[in-house]
């Protein structure tokens, strides 16, 4: 298995031929060679879910490989709904090397690769799990993977996910887990400023205490994470606007974090 991993990744770090070969065969016959790409993920959410050390973190290599490769689309599509979830599961195995591989694995993808909005959704319900029973490394995982890819994806597939993310946030900044927590405000303060009108009724559910932590991370990230914008032509026309109208409402919530911290004052 691990010269069989070995091999495809060869194949896959030959740059542009694995692409090659899809489109190539995508013409003649595209339905026959979906179905084999198909077939090849399912084998490597196999693989990927073995019990060996050696086998899943040549698994992990290989995933990341393909993702490199193949991030023009074909990997999200195809690959990224097989390979995902069983990543977050390894997440909770105790096994340092198969735990520590798959949650690399997992955040170089999301950095790495486009994918599809209905896969990104899983990582945002796992953190919403707790009375399901997932682990506390599941969560952790689940909210860091939240913070980059409203860094990293596409705005259109994050659009998508504003109900799940207004939902998630809320019980992701109260876990008891301080590593999901962690994540969550950070996740919190690109929220807020990507989508203020949200974040500001998620401020209102806050408690004092969470809202405190929250002010002293913003302070700390606010100037330095950047805001992923969409590629459409009307969005890069407007992009001055639109930062300046971003920045406006985020003051505004940031006014309601104040208050709901400082009540007498404010009210005084």
């Amino acid at each position: 298995r691990v010269d069989a991993l070995r091999k495809l990744r060869r194949l896959a770090s030959v740059e542009g031929q694995l692409t090659l070969w899809i489109q190539s065969n995508r013409t003649t016959d595209s339905t026959v060679t979906i179905a084999r790409l198909r077939a090849l993920a399912e084998l490597l959410a196999v693989q990927l879910g073995d019990l060996r050390s050696q086998v899943v973190r040549e698994a992990c290599e290989t995933a990341c490989s393909l993702a490199g490769e193949l991030k023009a689309g074909f990997f999200g599509e195809i690959f990224a709904e097989s390979i995902v979830p069983v990543l977050l599961r390894n997440a909770a195995v105790t096994i340092q090397v198969i735990c520590e591989s798959s949650s690399d694995a997992l955040k170089w993808m999301i950095q790495n690769a486009r994918i599809p909005a209905r896969v990104l959704n899983k990582l945002v319900e796992s953190v919403r799990t707790i009375e399901k029973g997932s682990s506390k490394s599941t969560r952790a995982i689940a909210a860091e993977s939240m913070f980059l890819m409203l860094q990293h994806q596409s705005r259109t597939e994050v659009d998508k996910l504003l109900r799940a993310l207004s939902s998630a946030l809320p019980e992701a900044l109260r876990d008891a887990s301080e590593a999901v927590r962690v994540f969550a405000r950070k996740t919190f303060v690109l929220f807020e400023r990507m989508y203020p009108d949200p974040a500001e009724t998620i401020v209102l559910s806050l408690s004092s205490a969470v809202l405190k932590a929250l002010s002293i991370e913003r302070q700390s990230l606010a100037r330095t994470i950047r805001i992923p914008l969409t590629n459409t032509p009307a969005v890069a026309a407007s992009t001055t606007r639109t930062r300046l109208g971003t920045a406006s409402r985020s003051d505004k919530v940031s006014s309601q974090l104040k208050k709901r911290m400082n009540p007498t004052k404010a009210s005084a």
